[in-house]
């Protein structure tokens, strides 16, 4: 049932269900509801960054091993959306990376975690961050800011 609904219609349900299957980690559907052929960098791009948000590391994980290409938004994005696994796998094996904007994405979000896994791997914190522990403007209510006033 589930390829027959995926060979009438490509347009809107794989996009809905890649969506369900990241979030679930489910790789045996997952690649099911992949684009038939190559698709272009910038689909691959999508693709990665989509999986990542949705905290779907073992989907990350087969779309890589698959040649798909990501770049600096599948680490922002997860950091965005708290997908620490997907963030620690993305920055473990070399995914593209805008280390101020993963950072301040991850205070800014209030992701403890993805915060901590940033700074292990050597992300550094953005400019904004900085200045605002030099002008002690901390707020109590996020885990994050708490964290770094620790660190400084």
């Amino acid at each position: 049932m589930l390829r027959y609904a995926m060979t009438f219609t490509h347009a809107r349900v794989p996009y809905q269900l890649r969506i369900l299957t990241a979030s679930l980690d489910r790789v045996d559907i997952f690649k099911l509801t992949l684009p038939a052929g190559r698709p272009n960098a910038l689909t691959q791009q999508r693709m990665c960054g989509l999986t990542a948000k949705h905290n779907g590391v073992k989907c990350l994980s087969y779309l890589r091993e698959n040649g798909y290409a990501w770049d600096t938004s599948t680490a922002v994005g997860a950091a965005r959306f708290g997908s620490h696994e997907c963030l620690d796998y993305a920055l473990t094996h070399g995914c593209p990376r805008d280390e101020e904007a993963i950072t301040r994405t991850a205070t800014q979000a209030e992701h403890l975690d993805c915060l901590k896994c940033a700074l292990k791997h050597g992300c550094q914190l953005s400019e904004q961050i900085r200045e605002q522990l030099r002008m002690f403007q901390v707020d109590e209510d996020n885990p994050c800011d708490v964290y770094l006033r620790t660190l400084f």
